[in-house]
């Protein structure tokens, strides 16, 4: 009997030892640990002048762990992302897709003569002609395009190539009306259109000085045929190894841009990326071209149509070919993994267009809203004024966005939703950080960056194998964007040991 004792005992001392060896932590130790280092990160000299909101949640349990400032409504940036995405996923479907239509008007007769216009229906796809997550790249989209318009036996139309983009709304509700005239007319800030382009982005190729304060030149300018792009060039150069810091200025649909700023000296090829501004002429354009070059000719030029006459709703079109996007899931996956604003701009007036009928940023954000009212979620404090956290006008506390993760673990997208999320370490806007670190590969989560904003909000895997929620928004901070994340990795490398 007495030996049989020592035996259990024995074995109780051993997986006892090995649990602990696991984890350097006890139990009793765990949140002291993380309790001492956001004390730490609270007094560091450079957030003195920082507001920041830090929670984290155990979702089984429906448990507050701890936090700071839970109730502090802060700019969240990019992890404004998690309220368009898994809105999107609840309200459209995960297998949804967006639809892009060649169509026609009028008589085609047996010489393959069409009286009347051919139509590219915009159906809102924020992939087309990008070849991105299997669509198409633009120059094999038009030319699939053109094998579809002769396949049909049109050789030759008698009519204009019109644009139809009324399912977003137009030149009043380009960007959202909040966003800054710094942002307006770069890349990130590309215009939402029911007829994207390939990210509605072209490319600027500078040549640099050889020391501060030389001009710049600008030697091409890509793609061809953006004739509404005028550049004026403001850009200087700056130290060699600085970093790019020339911006692009101009309203949506402006064809006059203002580039102004810095980039680093002795480069020969240094690229910078804007928006384009009329992206449905762009295409339409080209598929002109296209058309031309296999002989197919168009009399009447190229329109661009913002909205739908009575005359032509009475029209009935004859369809050619159907352009289908991916799946929205692979889209939402895109759009958190690479923080793609102009995707989730995409998804939020495609919401509004898809339930109200109302392709506009403001009935995007009705729906958005009523569908959080639906769930429960806390609305006080909170703003929701874009899609992708572009604009400064959006704020959430960190303990309404730990509530939405965990209310998320529960729904039939989740799988989708989870998997859109960057892994600590290893992909997305989280591939540089926690590498080689106990938080690497178990941490997957939304970023979130604006100047003087930093926010990482989403899930943490414990040792154990529990799932965990969580939040860190930071403003106004003093330091750099790479010494803070080196602050916030002392902080979440301890989540991992709950």
């Amino acid at each position: 009997m007495k030996r049989n004792k020592i035996i259990l005992y024995s074995l109780f001392l051993f997986f006892f030892v090995k649990g602990n060896a696991q984890n350097p932590y006890t139990n009793d130790s765990v949140k002291e640990k993380l309790e001492t280092a956001l004390e730490n990160f609270e007094n560091d000299r450079d957030l003195r002048h920082a507001t920041f909101g830090f929670c984290l949640y155990e979702p089984k349990k429906e448990k507050l762990i701890t936090s700071r400032h839970k109730d502090v409504s802060l700019i969240p940036a990019s992890t404004t992302k998690l309220i368009t995405t898994g809105a999107a996923l609840a309200l459209l479907g995960k297998d949804f897709t967006f639809k892009t239509y060649i169509q026609y008007t009028g008589k085609l007769t047996q010489e393959g003569v069409l009286y009347g216009d051919l139509y590219v229906i915009g159906g809102g796809d924020p992939t087309l002609g990008s070849g991105k997550l299997g669509a198409m790249p633009l120059d094999s989209l038009l030319a699939d395009v053109v094998e579809a318009i002769m396949a049909k036996g049109i050789s030759q139309i008698k009519g204009k190539i019109i644009a139809d983009v009324s399912m977003f709304k137009g030149e009043e509700d380009l960007v959202p009306a909040n966003w800054t005239w710094q942002d307006m007319g770069n890349h990130y800030a590309a215009s939402p259109s029911a007829l994207t382009v390939d990210g509605n982005t072209y490319e600027v190729k500078f040549k640099t000085g050889t020391k501060k304060g030389d001009s710049t030149h600008i030697i091409n300018v890509t793609p061809d045929g953006l004739e509404d792009v005028e550049l004026i060039n403001n850009v200087t150069t700056a130290e060699d190894g600085s970093e790019d810091n020339a911006y692009i200025y101009a309203s949506p649909s402006s064809k006059k841009r203002y580039v102004a700023g810095t980039l680093p000296a002795n480069k020969d090829n240094f690229i910078i990326k804007g928006s384009i501004p009329n992206p449905p002429k762009l295409f339409t354009e080209k598929l002109k071209i296209a058309l031309e070059k296999r002989c197919v000719y168009t009399d009447g030029g190229v329109e661009i149509r913002t909205k739908n006459t009575s005359q032509e709703t009475k029209e009935k079109k004859k369809n050619i070919l159907t352009i289908e996007s991916p799946p929205l899931y692979s889209i939402v996956s895109f759009i958190n993994e690479t923080s793609s604003n102009l995707y989730a701009e995409h998804l939020l007036k495609t919401i509004g267009y898809v339930k109200a009928g109302d392709g506009s940023t403001a009935a995007g954000i009705d729906i958005v809203m009523k569908y959080l009212q639906k769930i429960n979620f806390d609305t006080e404090g909170f703003q929701y004024a874009d899609g992708s956290g572009l604009s400064r006008t959006n704020v959430v506390t960190t303990f309404q966005q730990v509530k939405y993760l965990s209310y998320y673990m529960k729904q039939p997208n989740f799988k989708e939703f989870y998997g859109s999320l960057p892994i600590a370490g290893q992909t997305g806007t989280l591939k540089k950080m926690f590498k080689e670190q106990p938080a690497e590969g178990k941490i997957r989560a939304k970023t979130g960056t604006l100047s003087n904003v930093k926010a990482w909000a989403g899930y943490v895997t414990t040792e154990d194998g529990k799932t965990l929620c969580f939040s860190f928004v930071i403003n106004n901070f003093s330091c750099s964007i790479t010494e803070l994340k080196k602050k916030v990795e002392i902080v979440l490398n301890n989540l991992i040991y709950f």
